[in-house]
């Protein structure tokens, strides 16, 4: 990524007052202090695009070694909300045990907004290690130009029910890249397949959503996704993932690339929707 000189805007202020309403202190409810927002731009192939530094206090309770945090954020971008979860982040040092100070971390950094977010919600919360999530510590709302508010933001309205998984595809797009001897890794011939899926109903947390490209020459490629767990009504993930690498047919061989859901992985499949990519061109619906 080609970083140049970043700018930063404030969502609403700069501190967010803490969402903890206090409590025994077993959860760490006594050293949240505040929280800070900021939204960071940078330009990636001549494009700008945008992601959170987040910065907030936290007092870890001593004998719960097990807990680590987990942010979840959801941006609002047009018509759509996105959601990125940073898993048990951040890790603590040795030594932090009990000691209150700054954590940092950042949200989209590694999947970037493509536009300036109109509101993102913010939920930080104590995961053990089991899975076992707590109440939250801090779960606000900020909106560009206004000040932030304690709790989640307003539901995103999505019209229709999507498939049986209460779950659509919203867009796909798959670029085609010729072999780059100087690529590295990524040095072969190969399809990047970038879409957005979004729950027309609240999730369950055991979602998982399967993305399987299969061409007519036999080549086949998939993956996997638990993005789709705990969904809101409204809110979608972004993935992009590259396929078929060293292994791309002619452009003239149909690919079909179907979507489905899955009630935990290796569980029976509900479709989502289905694609046709041939000559280089993605249609909706299966190859004819």
């Amino acid at each position: 990524m080609n970083v140049q000189p970043r700018w930063w805007a404030t969502l609403g202020v700069a501190a967010i007052a803490a969402c903890s309403d206090g409590g025994d202190g077993a959860r760490g409810g006594d050293g949240v202090d505040g929280i800070k927002v900021q939204l960071e731009s940078s330009v990636d192939d001549g494009a700008t695009v945008w992601y959170l530094h987040v910065n907030y206090r936290y007092q870890r309770p001593v004998g719960t070694e097990d807990v680590q945090l987990q942010l979840r954020a959801a941006c609002q971008i047009d018509a759509q909300r996105w959601v990125r979860i940073e898993p048990e982040f951040p890790t603590f040092r040795r030594g932090t045990r009990g000691a209150r100070g700054w954590h940092d971390s950042t949200a989209f950094v590694l999947d970037e907004l493509p536009t300036k977010p109109s509101l993102c919600e913010l939920r930080i919360s104590e995961r053990r290690y089991d899975g076992t999530e707590l109440p939250p510590l801090y779960e606000v709302c900020a909106r560009l130009g206004q000040p932030p508010a304690r709790g989640r933001c307003p539901l995103n309205p999505v019209g229709g029910e999507g498939t049986g998984a209460g779950l659509s595809v919203l867009s796909l797009e798959v670029a085609h890249h010729d072999a780059d001897p100087n690529g590295g890794y990524l040095s072969g011939e190969r399809l990047t397949l970038g879409y957005v899926v979004q729950a027309h109903r609240d999730q369950p947390p055991s979602t998982w959503v399967r993305v399987a490209i299969a061409c007519a020459d036999g080549a086949t490629d998939e993956i996997s996704h638990d993005e789709a767990s705990e969904l809101r009504a409204g809110e979608a993930f972004h993935a992009a993932q590259n396929k078929l690498h060293g292994r791309v047919p002619p452009a003239t061989t149909p690919c079909t690339i179907t979507f489905g859901s899955q009630p935990g992985l290796g569980n029976p499949e509900s479709p989502i929707a289905t694609f046709c990519y041939r000559d280089r061109t993605t249609t909706r619906g299966p190859c004819s």
